[in-house]
């Protein structure tokens, strides 16, 4: 039977009733109702819907379950909401004070009514990217990337600080999915990242160029190339003799249009 109100006026000899009978509420959602990463400081406006719109009664119960939010009756997040109890606020702010999880939940004030419930994530305010050093050394400290003006989180990949191990010298860096982030680079991230450091084999000199090289001599040579105004530094081999003797000499001439 629907519950109802009865007023009675006694009006002189007339006596007049007044009968409200009693809307039920069917129903209580929430918006967001979906689950959001938050980062701390985020506020997040939430609402809740009581169906029908005419229920007699559409006060709700606001609660929270888990940590890293707090609700607040004003956007400016001043006045925190008193949880599990009933009130006619509607609309409340959601403001991610630290990291953690859970879900904020409310209901409707009658008992028998289905809660709605929000859940979410709160991470830090900014993704930290560590270092590995693979196959090298050392120690590189964590680099902090935050929020920019557009808000987004980019990390421009910074030079290696590892040693090398003997015979290679730094390439590029890789995550654990295998995405390459060269140095100076430019990359959006949407978490904490850990790169590990690629080396590759050092560079060795051409045999048959540049300085510094060794190599056995049997007889008079001439070599032509550089070091005189060229712009070839390197040096070829263009003839000699080949007599057997103890000491043998080796003539160095400019390439064409360098000076000796």
């Amino acid at each position: 039977m629907t519950p109802a109100v009865v007023t009675a006026y006694n009006n002189a000899m007339a006596v007049y009733l007044k009968y409200t009978a009693t809307v039920n509420v069917t129903g209580v959602t929430i918006d967001p109702g979906s689950f959001r990463t938050l980062t701390v400081g985020e506020v997040v406006t939430v609402k809740a819907e009581v169906f029908p719109d005419s229920a007699t009664n559409k006060n709700v119960i606001w609660s929270v379950n888990g940590t890293g939010v707090t609700l607040y009756e004003d956007k400016d997040c001043t006045t925190t909401v008193i949880l599990e109890h009933s009130t006619s606020l509607l609309t409340v702010y959601a403001k991610a004070t630290a990291v953690g999880s859970g879900a904020v939940i409310v209901n409707s004030s009658q008992e028998g009514i289905t809660p709605s419930t929000f859940n979410f994530e709160v991470k830090a305010a900014g993704f930290t990217v560590t270092y590995q050093p693979g196959e090298g050394s050392g120690k590189m400290e964590p680099t902090k990337v935050e929020k920019n003006a557009e808000g987004k989180f980019m990390y421009k990949a910074e030079s290696c600080g590892f040693t090398a191990p003997d015979g290679k010298s730094f390439d590029l860096w890789k995550d654990s999915d295998g995405k390459e982030y060269k140095v100076g680079g430019e990359y959006e991230l949407t978490g904490d990242l850990i790169l590990t450091a690629q080396w590759k084999d050092e560079e060795k000199p051409d045999d048959d160029s540049g300085s510094g090289k060794k190599i056995e001599i049997t007889g008079d040579i001439v070599f032509i190339g550089g070091g005189f105004g060229g712009d070839d530094t390197g040096w070829d081999y263009v003839g000699g003799g080949y007599a057997p003797q103890q000491a043998y000499r080796v003539s160095l001439a400019p390439m064409q249009g360098g000076s000796a």
